[in-house]
């Protein structure tokens, strides 16, 4: 018979979700009374399984509103500069962070997408490759496109409007400004279409988020 796990080995899951689920709501609190901050299309988001949620980016706030408009446990690209100081890197490797190259997605991080994916994660993914300057959607580059052909998974459309009003490049604090998390149809690209093409669609997938105002 095995031995039975230490008790601190059982708890570490428990005290990580529960770490988790904590940082969630005091998020989702302080960007509400902060930037008004609401989320449309949230059920979209697949309740269970592998999923990937594709946004603009015009802020270093945007993953923790994607993250907070949603009860899963996200996966998120950021630069491996990010992942240097030691402290920061737990905390991010803590809320599911994926370390990768700042000029595009990068064979390791492909792999590290493609496992997440694999494991039942939804993955958090910014095209643009870096944050947007005015707002407007910059050109997509075609990794996130190739990662959804070869896993086969959900693409879920994701418009951020505000976040680079309300914490732009530069920016020291975060101003009061509403943000909105627009969530799309989840669509799936097939594998034979010319990934220019597929990309081209996604981008109109949110091209078309961006142009529907919440009520």
């Amino acid at each position: 018979m095995a031995p039975a796990a230490p008790v601190a080995a059982r708890l570490k899951p428990l005290r990580r979700s529960l770490w988790f689920f904590l940082f969630r709501l005091s998020t989702r609190v302080l960007c509400t009374l902060w930037f008004r901050y609401r989320r449309f299309g949230w059920r979209q988001i697949p309740r269970v399984g592998p999923a990937l949620l594709v946004s603009n980016h015009a802020s270093h706030l945007d993953p923790l509103l994607i993250g907070a408009a949603t009860s899963r446990r996200l996966r998120y690209l950021g630069r491996s500069s990010l992942f240097r100081p030691r402290i920061f890197a737990a905390v991010i490797r803590a809320l599911g962070g994926i370390p990768v190259e700042r000029e595009g997605v990068g064979l390791g991080g492909t792999r590290a997408v493609l496992s997440a994916l694999a494991g039942g994660s939804p993955v958090v993914m910014f095209p643009e490759g870096t944050r947007s300057t005015d707002g407007t959607l910059r050109k997509l580059r075609p990794g996130a496109v190739r990662i959804a052909q070869k896993s086969g998974v959900l693409v879920v459309p994701v418009w951020i409007e505000g976040s680079g009003r309300a914490f732009p490049r530069g920016s020291r604090f975060p101003r009061l400004r509403r943000i909105e998390v627009r969530i799309g149809v989840p669509y799936r690209v097939e594998p034979d279409l010319d990934v220019e093409v597929a990309t081209s669609e996604l981008r109109e997938h949110l091209l078309a988020l961006s142009r529907c105002p919440q009520e």
